[in-house]
């Protein structure tokens, strides 16, 4: 709904994220082709377009970065320099208790703590499709470790080694199955 509301009104958007996967889904939902022709991306080829001799942002541009607790601390600083000298604005779109970014991180959090309750959140999971999944991630976040375990060990989720070897191909054979069937 938010692309199309920039597409209708004529404000460019583009969608990133720090992971590919991450930006392939983001653009799967969202659409961001539809602003730009340009797909969501990852953050560090954004970065790269922008940083070429051809780059730049269009005047008024709206940067939605998705998985935002991922995104290290310094590719936020570039690409805000450049939205800045665009005049347009980033979304930051993510979980703060989520893992953080890999490279010097920890300002995502820091933004939403400083929001208090002006942060928006939504409060709704709409990732996991799988009921069992959503009462798990829902023990899991609110505290409640061993619920969450214990309910993904009654649905079969969990599986046992005696190994790191009998894991893997534990892994491999059961993405084997999921590949084949769709």
């Amino acid at each position: 709904a938010v692309v199309a509301a920039h597409v209708a009104a004529g404000l460019p958007i583009i969608g990133c994220s720090v992971s590919a996967t991450a930006a392939a889904e983001l653009e799967r939902a969202a659409g961001f082709t539809r602003s730009t022709g340009a797909p969501a991306m990852t953050v560090a080829r954004l970065l790269m377009e922008l940083d070429g001799p051809y780059g730049g942002l269009r005047p008024g541009t709206v940067v939605v970065i998705d998985e935002a607790s991922m995104i290290g601390t310094r590719d936020l600083s570039r690409l805000a320099a450049h939205v800045e000298r665009a005049d347009g604005r980033i979304v930051l779109v993510g979980d703060p208790d989520q893992h953080g970014s890999v490279d010097a991180g920890g300002v995502f959090a820091r933004l939403c703590a400083d929001q208090g309750d002006d942060l928006v959140r939504l409060v709704e999971n709409r990732r996991q499709g799988d009921h069992v999944d959503r009462l798990a991630i829902d023990d899991y976040r609110n505290g409640m470790i061993t619920d969450a375990l214990q309910r993904l060990d009654d649905a079969d989720r969990i599986v046992r080694s005696a190994t790191a070897g009998e894991s893997f191909d534990a892994m491999a054979a059961d993405w084997y199955a999921a590949r084949s069937t769709g």
